[in-house]
C-alpha cells in the first residue's frame, strides 16, 4: 500500500514517467494541486505502457488549519497520458475532473467517481477523454458530466451507472 499526502502544496502525488509494466496496489493519494496520479511517456511514444492500478483512492480535498475541508479546485484525480493501461476499483473523490484520459486507449473497470462537496458539482466531469476508453461497471456519483469526449475520443461503455444527489442542486 502506498500513502501520499500532497497537503494542497505538492503538484503531483505520484508521477510515472516512461514506466513500462508498472503495477500499483491500493494507493491513497490526497490533496495535490494538479494530479493525484499522473502517468506519461516523455519519449513521445505513448503506446503500450501497461500501467495497472488495483484499488485505491484519490482525494481532491485537503484539511485546512481550522480543521475544515477545502479543495484543490484545478486538480485531476488521475491524468493518464499512456495507453493500454488498466485501472480497476479506483475511487476518486471531490474533483472537477476525476479521470483525464489524454494519451491513448485505456481500460477502466469498476471506477467510482464521487463529489461530496456541492461546490464541485458545477462543471465537474468523471471521464474526460481525447482518446478511446473502455469502461466496464463504472459509477458516476453526483458529478455533472459522466463522459466528455473531445477530438476523436470514443468510448465503449458497459454497465455504467449515474447517480445525482438532488440535495446538491440548490
Amino acid at each position: 500500500n502506498l500513502i501520499l499526502h500532497g497537503a494542497g502544496v505538492a503538484k503531483t502525488g505520484l508521477k510515472l514517467v516512461d514506466v513500462y509494466l508498472a503495477k500499483i496496489n491500493n494507493p491513497l493519494i490526497l490533496a495535490c494541486k494538479e494530479n493525484c496520479l499522473y502517468a506519461t511517456n516523455q519519449e513521445g511514444n505513448t503506446h503500450i505502457c501497461e500501467i495497472e492500478v488495483n484499488g485505491g483512492l484519490m482525494v481532491g480535498g485537503r484539511h485546512s488549519a481550522s480543521g475544515g475541508l477545502t479543495t484543490c479546485d484545478n486538480a485531476n484525480g488521475l491524468h493518464i497520458q499512456t495507453t493500454d493501461s488498466v485501472l480497476r476499483n479506483v475511487y476518486t473523490l471531490d474533483f472537477k475532473t476525476h479521470i483525464y484520459n489524454h494519451g491513448g486507449v485505456n481500460f477502466y473497470d469498476h471506477c467510482h467517481g464521487w463529489n461530496m462537496n456541492p461546490n464541485l458539482m458545477q462543471g465537474s466531469v468523471h471521464f474526460k477523454s481525447a482518446w478511446d476508453i473502455n469502461c466496464i461497471g463504472c459509477y458516476t456519483d453526483t458529478i455533472q458530466t459522466a463522459f466528455d469526449f473531445t477530438g476523436d475520443g470514443r468510448g465503449l461503455i458497459t454497465n455504467h451507472e449515474v447517480f445525482v444527489n438532488s440535495n446538491f442542486y440548490q
